[in-house]
C-alpha cells in the first residue's frame, strides 16, 4: 500500500551550541530535572539508537502515523523532541522543544516514547544520562 505521506527526517545529534541556546519555555523546575544530564562535548560518546541512524530512521518511519486532523487542516514542519536517555538506555523526560500543531506534537511523543532501550553515552569511558534533540519532519505529500 502507498504512504499517502513523506516522513522527511535530518539527523539527529546533539551539539554544545545547540544544547547551550537559550530557551524561552526553560523554568526552575525543568532546570532542577536536567542538572546532573550531561550535554555532549568532545569527550563523550553520544547515545545512539540501537542499530545507529539508519535504524532510527526506520523505526520513525515504520511506526510515525500522520494524524488525520493534522492531515485535513494541512498541519506539516518539524516538531523537536527533547529527552533524557538514561544510564540503562531507557529514555525519560520526553517534551516537545519545537511545536508544529497539538497532533503532530503528540504523534512525536508518542512515537518517542514506544522507542527500545538506547545505547547509552559515555563520558570519560563512564557511561552517563545525556540529553538527545531529535527533529522529525512532518510533510503531506502532494
Amino acid at each position: 500500500m502507498k504512504k499517502l505521506i513523506t516522513l522527511l527526517l535530518l539527523a539527529a545529534t546533539v551539539s554544545l551550541a545547540n544544547a547551550q541556546q537559550p530557551d524561552s519555555t526553560r523554568n526552575a523546575t525543568n532546570k532542577a530535572e536536567t542538572e546532573d544530564t550531561i550535554i555532549c562535548t568532545d569527550e563523550e560518546t553520544p547515545a545512539q539508537f540501537p542499530g545507529g541512524e539508519e535504524a532510527l530512521y526506520a523505526f520513525l518511519f515504520n511506526n510515525l502515523i500522520y494524524p488525520q486532523k493534522a492531515k485535513n487542516y494541512d498541519h506539516q514542519g518539524k516538531v523537536i523532541v527533547a529527552f533524557d536517555v538514561e544510564k540503562d538506555g531507557s529514555l525519560s523526560n520526553i517534551r516537545v522543544k519545537r511545536s508544529v500543531s497539538r497532533e503532530l506534537d503528540a504523534e512525536a511523543v508518542r512515537v518517542v516514547s514506544i522507542m527500545p532501550k538506547w545505547k547509552p553515552a559515555t563520558l570519560k569511558g563512564e557511561i552517563v544520562r545525556s540529553l538527545y534533540r531529535l527533529p522529525i519532519h512532518f510533510a503531506l505529500q502532494l
